[in-house]
């Protein structure tokens, strides 16, 4: 979670009301950040902590226009639920995949 928090605030570093300010410097530490969290959450198994990085990771995606990948990144981790999808991040991970 800590390296997807950081990818989280190396977005917001960069951006302001119009969008992002600082180049793709920002989304690049993002990015990476974002893969530094799912590789962790899939070597200690955890589905939930996987599917947050990959939410964050396919929302930069969509921002960067990579549909696919970021459909392809997140449909895997939401494939890996049987249960609680009435949970917010579950909920929050449909709504998503339904945008892209």
């Amino acid at each position: 979670e800590l390296h997807r928090v950081k990818g989280e605030l190396a977005l917001e570093q960069f951006r302001d009301g119009s969008g992002v300010k600082g180049g793709k410097r920002g989304e690049k530490d993002a990015e990476e950040s974002f893969l530094a969290a799912q590789e962790m959450a899939r070597a200690q198994g955890s589905r939930k902590w996987q599917l947050r990085a990959a939410s964050s990771l396919s929302n930069l995606w969509k921002h960067q226009k990579k549909k696919k990948e970021a459909r392809q990144v997140l449909s895997v981790a939401y494939g890996r639920f049987t249960e609680g999808f009435e949970t917010t991040e579950l909920k929050a991970a449909k709504s998503l995949l339904a945008q892209l």
